[in-house]
């Protein structure tokens, strides 16, 4: 990393270096304590992703696929390296996380050039409690920050020293972002649209070449869209779908928009300091001004959006500002550091007894605040044990199939636990929100027949009515239970 910033002098490559060998260990350690803790997911995505990343690894091509093709694509390499859908996504999302962390530490350096900023920000960033959830967690949120931190560093190298390589990084730095989030794509149209206000400063060939990293991927996405489906902004209804399937009046836009929820997040974990930074910065250096301004413009385009409903998850709402989030906790750092200076100054003491005052009070409420979001797995232990016991009855027995209850979406994470998905029939079809009509429908009698004609050896129920109706069969027998999930044996 210290290769890419040769301008830096040696003590601060030393710096860098000895604050990245600090941190990144803090983040590797704080993930781990989460895996330990049970906490593995925050929704059904992380396994219905997995799984896609499963189906393309085995030549199974799904159609009218709403989600961008890189985390896919990155996973589905994970897992022909090490099969196994519960471990090798975690693995691969673990590697985004300490690369995240490592590129927050140059990305705050590069903005401030300032060691006492540089390490606060880098010990609230590593701490702040929605990026630790979401470092934790195979999504491919952590993969889009890593891309647009990234970007970023080399966005304000060119502010700084207008270097057109930088420039040129931070294009397909940006390119890759658009393949992993939508959200990308706003920062890849704001970065054009600078270029185009700055056409004086470069020559027409080095915007081409922008032009082209930079619009490529939204090129052919629409395309791809356009020959699959025959509608190139298909990916536009499928994304915002669940959304507005769910919050359709004012109030819930009003509450859930982009805007609504920067603000709340901000608030909640004490990140409110930067506006105040941000501020007083703009008035009195011209880079921070275009800097924030840049940031700004991308995420006034995607609160448009949101307002409009398009291109917000039917859930976590907090995911989508959480990058807008990051990258103003230098300004916070800043913030603190200026603050800590006037107290000093007005009370006659030094700086540090009230930066490390405010330093403890952050950690402890970070302390809380990660333990309060993470109390619950969405994929929960119950689930992982479900499926390694389905596992392990796979290796001592012969081939067999398992009727699953597909009612509620978590049954997908008993197919990753199990790490052979392909043996599973869900018994009300795939979908979960809409469900098709039960192979076995427990108002009706037992088809012993088609159960035995599919090759259906257990069944695995989450539903009290189900369960109810299995207990009253005796050629169905209960050899386990995890937590609400029931293992039925079917006895020949």
């Amino acid at each position: 990393m210290n290769n890419l910033f040769p301008e830096y002098k040696p003590e601060e490559k030393k710096f860098l270096l000895l604050t990245t060998s600090v941190i990144v260990p803090i983040s590797f350690l704080l993930q781990i304590l989460l895996y330990y803790r049970g906490f593995y997911s925050i929704s059904a995505d992380e396994s219905g992703r997995t799984l896609l990343a499963y189906q393309y690894l085995n030549g199974i091509e799904t159609q009218r696929e709403p989600w961008l093709p890189f985390h896919k694509l990155i996973n589905a390499l994970a897992l022909k390296i090490y099969p196994d859908l519960f471990w090798a996504p975690r693995i691969t999302g673990t590697i985004f996380a300490l690369l995240s962390a490592t590129v927050f530490i140059y990305y705050s350096h590069r903005l401030f050039q300032n060691k006492s900023i540089t390490l606060l920000a880098s010990v609230i960033a590593v701490l702040f409690p929605p990026y630790v959830v979401i470092r934790a967690v195979p999504l491919a949120e952590v993969m889009y920050i890593f891309f647009i931190i990234s970007a970023l560093i080399f966005v304000l190298k060119w502010l700084q020293l207008e270097k057109k390589k930088n420039i040129i990084i931070a294009s397909f730095l940006f390119g890759f972002s658009s393949s992993v989030r939508y959200e990308g794509w706003l920062f890849s149209l704001c970065l054009l649209v600078y270029l185009i206000f700055i056409y004086r400063k470069i020559s027409p060939s080095l915007f081409f070449i922008n032009f082209l990293i930079l619009a490529g991927f939204p090129i052919y996405w629409i395309l791809f869209h356009y020959i699959q489906t025959g509608d190139p902004f298909y990916f536009i209804a499928s994304t915002s779908g669940g959304y507005r399937l769910h919050h359709k009046t004012f109030l819930m836009l009003l509450k859930y928009n982009l805007v609504t929820q920067f603000i709340y997040q901000n608030i909640l974990y004490l990140n409110f300091g930067a506006a105040a930074s941000i501020i007083f910065l703009s008035f009195t250096n011209e880079k921070i001004r275009v800097f924030t301004l840049f940031l700004f413009s991308a995420f006034i385009l995607m609160a448009f959006l949101s307002f409009a409903g398009i291109g917000m998850p039917s859930h976590a709402f907090w995911r989508i500002p959480l990058v807008w989030s990051i990258l103003l906790i230098p300004f916070s750092a800043h913030f603190l550091i200026k603050l800590s200076e006037y107290l000093a100054e007005q009370f006659k003491k030094e700086k540090k007894i009230y930066l490390r005052g405010f330093v403890t009070i952050m950690i402890m409420y970070f302390g809380f605040q990660i333990g309060r979001l993470t109390g619950n797995s969405m994929f929960t232990a119950d689930e992982r044990n479900t499926g390694r016991f389905i596992n392990e009855k796979l290796m001592k027995e012969k081939p067999f199939k398992v009727l699953i209850d597909s009612s509620g979406w978590e049954y997908l994470n008993i197919y990753v636990a199990s790490n052979f998905p392909d043996i599973f029939i869900p018994n009300t079809g795939p979908d979960s929100s809409n469900p098709e009509k039960p192979l076995i429908d427990h108002k009706e009698e037992l088809k012993l027949s088609l159960l035995n004609k599919l090759g259906i050896k257990y069944l695995v129920f989450e539903t009290e009515r189900y369960k109810k109706f299995f207990d009253q069969y005796t050629n169905l027998k209960a050899v386990k239970s995890f937590g609400i999930w029931r293992i039925y044996s079917l006895l020949n």
